[in-house]
């Protein structure tokens, strides 16, 4: 009887405790949860910044909505280039029709072609400059002075619309310049390098002019589908406004209806709804993470990379190739399937995490860490390594020097010279400024 009395008290008091910690739990999962970045002035640390033009293309600011995109330099003293890019463009002449005179591969009849450019010419010398990318809200802008005049420009590529909108507010002797399409042949960058001209070669593109002041330049393709350009050109307030918008349709040739639609939607809407539109997909993109690795120089690093990720693909969009949607003069105007496109989208993905160090020139260590898991082979480039595993999973070297190895979701693997002291493995290495990654890395 006394014990089923303890028993009985025993019981109440776990329910209590069990009682109280339930309140507790749920007060604490009702809570809000707190966001205390300030985002805006957060990213604009990390802002990419110009106090001259770019000269090159890789130098200048991009912008993009994982299809579309756009990046300025300076062609010279008084020239400016917007490129026009769409990862959908591409060629669609018959794989078993390519001479396969490119390393054996069909690259010549597949690959993505060129499109055109806008052009700012300006009747004076630019005698200075300064630009700006704003991250957060994926806006490009800048100021350009003469010894008579300035001009402000602005770009940005819409995040949901398949739209770019370019304006310039100028002054003085600047005043009346204006942007112009230039359009050019869909050829393969590879093939004009190689010197193999695809033949027949596609037509010269057919530009238009449209009751309403749109403009079209539409490259119908030999092999079939058309990629078209369409801008409308506008002056608003004392600033010339351009809305252009590229696309690309196969085996249809719907492409021109869709730029010139999206165009014309663009131009009636409200500018400050449709702008805000585009901000508010950037703004919400950014606080799904946080990553701070306490220095500034990382830090602008990794927020350049998630903002360029942003530009270059999305959710069922584009895969990343060699280029993104900012096609140049190259061979690679593809997808290669020989690490690039894997690396890619392990990057995007988030499958594994590989950290480094080197010291003095030497590496120290390479690690491993799975998110997702599966096969994976890495390269350490290390002279001769020894290895350990989290769970004591069996690594494999090949011939060549480089070890695979089955991951399940959260293993890690680290490697370090043979004959050093074993590095600790507990905590995540985080990369400092100065340090190099030497590492190869892809998935089967």
């Amino acid at each position: 009887m006394g014990q089923r009395k303890v028993d009985h008290k025993v019981r109440i008091k776990a329910i209590r405790l069990f009682v109280i910690l339930f309140l507790a739990n749920s007060a604490w999962a009702l809570s809000p949860v707190v966001d205390a970045v300030d985002w805006p002035a957060f990213l604009a640390d990390q802002d990419l910044k110009w106090n001259k033009l770019p000269g090159k293309w890789y130098e200048g600011p991009f912008l993009g909505n994982g299809e579309q995109g756009t990046l300025m330099y300076k062609l010279d003293r008084r020239t400016l280039r917007w490129d026009v890019g769409c990862s959908a463009a591409h060629d669609h002449r018959p794989i078993d029709h390519d001479d396969l005179s490119e390393k054996n591969v069909v690259i010549l009849n597949r690959g993505r072609h060129f499109i055109g450019h806008l052009r700012l010419e300006l009747p004076t010398d630019i005698t200075g400059a300064k630009s700006r990318l704003s991250l957060w809200d994926a806006e490009a802008t800048g100021t350009l002075s003469s010894a008579g005049g300035t001009a402000q420009w602005t770009t940005l590529v819409h995040a949901t619309e398949p739209v770019m909108r370019f304006e310039l507010t100028a002054t003085g002797n600047l005043k009346g310049v204006n942007f112009s399409y230039v359009a050019e042949e869909a050829r393969s960058p590879r093939a004009v390098r190689a010197k193999t001209p695809r033949t027949p070669v596609n037509p010269t593109p057919v530009r238009s002019m449209l009751g309403d002041g749109v403009q079209t330049a539409v490259h119908n393709l030999y092999a079939g589908g058309q990629t078209a350009v369409a801008w409308k050109t506008k002056d608003v307030g004392g600033t010339r406004r351009l809305w252009l918008s590229v696309q690309h349709s196969f085996p249809g040739k719907d492409a021109a209806g869709k730029a010139v639609a999206a165009v014309r939607s663009a131009a009636t809407v409200d500018p400050t709804v449709w702008v805000q539109t585009h901000r508010d997909w950037w703004h919400n993109y950014y606080p799904a993470s946080f990553v701070s690795t306490g220095d500034v120089y990382w830090d602008a690093f990794y927020w350049i990379q998630q903002y360029k990720l942003a530009c270059a693909t999305r959710d069922k969009g584009w895969i990343i190739d060699n280029q993104g949607p900012w096609l140049q003069p190259t061979a690679w105007n593809g997808l290669w399937w020989n690490l690039n496109v894997q690396f890619h989208q392990l990057r995007g993905e988030g499958g594994f995490l590989v950290s480094a160090r080197r010291e003095q020139g030497q590496t120290q260590w390479v690690l491993v860490q799975a998110d997702f898991g599966g096969g994976v082979k890495v390269e350490p480039q290390l002279a001769d390594a020894q290895w350990t595993t989290s769970d004591g999973t069996t690594v494999r070297k090949n011939s060549e020097g480089n070890y695979s190895i089955m991951t399940s979701p959260g293993d890690w693997v680290m490697f370090w010279p043979r004959g050093t002291a074993r590095p600790q493995a507990s905590v995540t290495p985080v990369a400092r400024r100065g340090e190099s990654h030497h590492f190869g890395l892809y998935t089967d």
